[in-house]
């Protein structure tokens, strides 16, 4: 009886010490799963924070972006305003030299002071053409930077 007491307590001895690695090896599983997890976990922040990055970095490029079309956008309307300014300047030369036209063609004399109002008239006309030739010119100029 002793012995087998003596045996199951051996027995029982060798269940313990089975049961306590099996339970040491399912922590150490355990924890290596957590360990494994955690290595994902840290992954998908660095991915996240890879790409909240990038998405800084172009929202900052399409605040740029923006920036620039409203620079395009208000030379636009410069070039539009000096457009106008020239098409009014033209016009205005061209309504003076069909005065100047209309007039020697009504005359068959022309006086001197006649003749003085029509030469200072088309130099008038002249000198808006070249003004309205350079405003033009800058509009072209602004144009050709897009």
């Amino acid at each position: 009886m002793l012995r087998d007491a003596l045996a199951r307590g051996d027995e029982l001895e060798h269940e313990l010490e089975v049961a306590q690695r099996e339970l040491i090896e399912a922590r150490v599983e355990r924890q290596q799963e957590a360990d494994r997890h955690a290595g994902e976990v840290l992954e998908l922040q660095e991915e996240i924070d890879r790409l909240e990055e990038e998405a800084n970095r172009h929202a900052g490029e399409v605040l740029e972006q923006r920036g620039e079309l409203e620079q395009v956008r208000g030379q636009a309307r410069e070039i539009a305003v000096e457009m106008r300014e020239a098409l009014a300047t033209l016009n205005w030369a061209k309504n003076r030299l069909e005065d100047v036209e209309y007039a020697l063609d009504d005359k068959e004399e022309i006086s001197a002071a006649e003749l003085e109002d029509a030469h200072w008239t088309l130099r008038d006309a002249r000198e808006t053409l070249g003004k309205t030739l350079k405003v033009l010119e800058g509009a072209q100029d602004h144009l050709d930077q897009f």
